[in-house]
């Protein structure tokens, strides 16, 4: 009688006759809902749960089950809410720590906020470990290195007829014209580095590849 009851029961909600009221087990039978242990976690760590008897000793639980319902889905989207937002500030974090080191954007289709958060967390000790070894450098350490030699090297050019001329007599045209070629040998070097650059810009604006 009770499980001819309950399934009547069933028949009334699914076909829009409601409130239907209906036990622990009758929530857990429901389409989407989670397992029994997980809903009576989910009743004792939510007191605002809609529980209209609650269950003890020789007492079953009582449900308005469309409402048990809809607070359940509620609270698995806060939940996964909460996850998408979770994995944002440490997709956000990443980025602030690594800025264009990051060899991969986190954000991957089909992938989950904790997936994306466990690849990102790799990401983050693998580079780590390879800067340790050396085996990355910082784009932004590599033209800080090279900016410093360039300058050094046209301060040499700069003062080379001047440090030849205190050591060597050499007449004042042939001074004048090393300082020419220098000079020019310098542009063009700057001329070759810009290009090269802009080279660089161009692969990289082409590339779907967030490590170039």
């Amino acid at each position: 009688m009770c499980e001819s009851f309950g399934f009547f029961q069933k028949l009334l909600f699914f076909f829009g006759f409601g409130p239907v009221i209906g036990s622990l087990a009758d929530l857990v039978s429901m389409p989407g809902m989670p397992s029994e242990p997980t809903l009576r976690k989910m009743i004792a760590d939510n007191p605002e749960f809609p529980v209209l008897a609650r269950g003890r000793n020789g007492v079953a639980y009582e449900f308005d089950l469309e409402a048990a319902a809809l607070f359940v889905r509620g609270l698995r989207e806060r939940e996964e809410q909460a996850a998408r937002a979770r994995a944002e500030e440490v997709r956000q974090f990443g980025l602030q720590l690594l800025g264009e080191d990051a060899a991969s954007e986190p954000e991957r289709a089909g992938l989950s906020p904790a997936e994306r958060k466990a690849l990102l967390e790799e990401e983050l000790v693998a580079i780590k470990v390879a800067e340790r070894r050396g085996d990355l450098i910082r784009k932004a350490s590599v033209e800080e290195g090279l900016g410093q030699l360039l300058v050094w090297f046209q301060a040499q050019g700069k003062s080379f007829s001047s440090r030849l001329a205190r050591r060597h007599d050499v007449p004042r045209d042939l001074l004048t014209a090393i300082d020419a070629m220098i000079e020019q040998d310098q542009r063009e070097l700057a001329d070759r580095m810009e290009r090269i650059a802009e080279v660089g810009k161009d692969a990289a604006s082409g590339s779907d590849d967030p490590a170039i």
